[in-house]
C-alpha cells in the first residue's frame, strides 16, 4: 500500500498554478429555514403537507426531521414541488415538477422529486434533528454529490432560476396526530 494525497477540489484549485477561482457558495454563510405542521388523526395517503420554498441554486448542507410518534405504521416522502406561482403547475398545490420544459432546461432526468429527501421515513417513534438528507432510498443527495445545487440534483441542465416546496407526502394513513418540524440549512451559490 503507498502513502497518498487526495485533495478536494477547493485545495486543489487553491494549489493549482495559476490558481483556479473557487465557487464563492462554499465560502458564504450558511442559511436556515424551518416550519412545522401538524398531522391530523385520519389524513390519509397521498395527503401532503407544504413547509417552505428552497430556491434552485440552493447548495444543501442539511435536512432534518423532527416529529411526534405518529403511529406504528405511519410513513411520508419527503421531496420538491412546483409552486404554486410556476405556470406550470396550474396554481395547484403538490405539483409535481415537469421535466421536457422548452429551452437550456430540457431534461427528462426528473424523476422521484417527491422523494428527494426521503422516501417512505418511517413516522413510528419520536425523533430530534434526525438527518433525512443522505439516509435511505430514494434519496438524490448522496455523499459524492453533495456539493451540487438543487437544480443539478433534480437532473435540469442549466438553473432554471426558479423556487420549489419542500413538502412531506403522507404515503400511510396517520393514526395518530402530531407535529412534524422540518429544518434546512443550505448555502447559496
Amino acid at each position: 500500500m503507498a502513502v497518498v494525497i487526495r485533495k478536494s477540489t477547493m485545495i486543489t484549485n487553491r494549489d493549482a498554478n495559476p490558481p483556479v477561482p473557487n465557487s464563492l457558495y462554499g465560502a458564504g454563510r450558511p442559511f436556515s429555514k424551518r416550519a412545522v405542521v401538524v398531522a391530523v388523526t385520519g389524513d390519509t395517503n397521498v395527503s401532503q403537507y407544504g413547509f417552505f420554498t428552497l430556491s434552485s441554486s440552493a447548495h444543501m448542507e442539511s435536512v432534518k426531521l423532527s416529529n411526534d410518534a405518529l403511529s406504528a405504521s405511519t410513513a411520508i416522502n419527503v421531496g420538491l414541488y412546483e409552486t404554486t406561482q410556476f405556470p406550470g403547475s396550474g396554481g395547484v398545490f403538490g405539483a409535481v415538477i415537469a421535466g421536457g420544459l422548452a429551452g437550456p432546461y430540457n431534461t427528462s432526468a426528473l424523476t422521484n422529486t417527491n422523494t428527494c429527501f426521503g422516501s417512505t421515513t418511517a413516522m413510528t417513534s419520536a425523533a430530534t434533528k434526525a438527518e433525512i438528507m443522505y439516509s435511505g432510498s430514494g434519496q438524490a443527495y448522496t455523499f459524492t454529490t453533495a456539493d451540487n445545487p438543487l437544480w443539478k440534483m433534480l437532473g435540469f441542465t442549466a438553473d432554471p432560476l426558479r423556487e420549489f416546496d419542500l413538502v412531506v407526502t403522507v404515503t400511510t394513513t396517520v393514526v395518530a396526530g402530531g407535529a412534524i418540524l422540518l429544518e434546512a440549512t443550505y448555502k447559496m451559490q
